[in-house]
């Protein structure tokens, strides 16, 4: 007989035919974070060419949890062993679409109960030698319970990240004295540089007919900025595109594409997902080859966005994880993100950790040497 505390599981492989369980499930839990909402999903599975296996957290006959997951090789070395890799595709270029505040889909309040149900799951599960999951919001969530303590061995990566907490203002002037002064003189000789070669400026919002368009202009700036480096660019991943497509089409109110010109000439476009009192930057694209050099697009974007949006009740920007000295200069927050990889404690598990230290080691004295 079931008991009515305990958490079942139910392991599927997603097809649309699970959408209206799945909108349920969304419709009755309360998200601190876009990325885990049933529009996120909704866009990212349409957008998808597999079909992502599922875990159905069960309580009280009831779907309280969810995760999306895949099996990901260990490495090169050990091909068959394989991690649980959460709200993930096994194709790479499916993951290009990023997540950030991941976790298992869930009510707060059942999150340490969830948790403690899918690691005991994986443990259990020979198919898997561990657990990964990318941009975590919180390490203690996944590593301070008794099974994460007992039975896994534990990797962390700590991701940098930045917001600014906004406070509402109806005068530029007075907005920008959040911003250090080296901030605030390179806005002014910026927009003074803009409006002397090139015009007026002029910042809008997209209105629903235009957010197509300026998606299109955002993404070839992106483009021509990316093409080519390292990175690359995710407009060039017809998955990544679709995915924010699909988000344009059936969930506008939670899209902003902002548009910076002054006069004729497009300074550039940046893309927003909103929250009910916070916006996440997601992406850019800059005017950055045809313009004089004093004049710095993003700078303006960043503060004119963050200006805009605090006039219409939103408190917090996120510029999200990752480095970049620009964020920290126009940011007043720094947080986390968390990279964690959480390997069975069996014999195999202590092997693979011993070795994954020992290459670690080595790998740091030759760069000293």
């Amino acid at each position: 007989m079931r008991s009515n505390t305990e958490i079942f599981i139910e392991e599927l492989v997603y097809d649309k035919s699970y959408n209206a369980r799945l909108q349920t499930l969304f419709s009755n839990i309360t998200s601190n974070s876009f990325f885990l909402t049933y529009a996120w999903f909704d866009a990212w599975l349409s957008s998808l060419t597999t079909s992502p296996r599922m875990l159905f957290l069960i309580k009280k006959e009831q779907d309280i949890g969810l995760v999306f997951f895949d099996e990901f090789s260990l490495n090169k070395a050990w091909p068959t062993l394989t991690l649980f890799d959460i709200n993930k595709s096994s194709c790479p270029n499916e993951n290009q679409v990023w997540i950030e505040y991941n976790c298992v889909i869930c009510d707060k309040a059942d999150k340490k109960q969830c948790i403690d149900t899918l690691l005991a799951y994986v443990y259990r599960d020979r198919r898997f030698i561990g657990l990964q999951i990318q941009m975590a919001e919180s390490r203690y969530n996944w590593l301070g319970n008794s099974h994460a303590k007992m039975n896994f061995l534990s990797e962390v990566e700590c991701v940098k990240a930045y917001s600014m907490q906004l406070q509402p203002q109806n005068d530029i002037k007075a907005f920008l004295q959040a911003f250090s002064s080296g901030v605030r003189n390179e806005f002014n000789r910026s927009t003074k540089k803009a409006t002397h070669f090139y015009g007026p400026l002029n910042f809008e919002f997209a209105d629903k007919e235009n957010l197509k368009p300026f998606f299109t202009h955002l993404s070839e700036l992106h483009k021509r900025k990316w093409q080519g480096t390292p990175f690359g660019s995710g407009f060039d991943n017809d998955k990544f595109v679709n995915h924010h497509q699909i988000l344009i089409r059936k969930y506008s109110s939670s899209i902003r594409i902002a548009k910076l010109s002054a006069g004729e000439t497009v300074l550039g476009y940046q893309y927003y997902l909103i929250d009910t009192n916070k916006v996440y930057f997601y992406c850019a694209g800059l005017e950055m080859e045809n313009i004089h050099k004093h004049v710095k697009p993003g700078l303006m974007l960043h503060i004119i966005a963050m200006f805009e949006f605090s006039k219409l009740g939103v408190r917090e920007y996120d510029f999200m994880g990752g480095e970049a000295t620009y964020k920290k200069r126009l940011s007043n927050k720094e947080y986390s993100f968390y990279n964690l990889r959480l390997i069975k404690r069996t014999p195999v598990g202590i092997a693979i950790r011993i070795a994954t230290l020992l290459k670690q080691k080595l790998s740091a004295a030759f760069l000293k040497s």
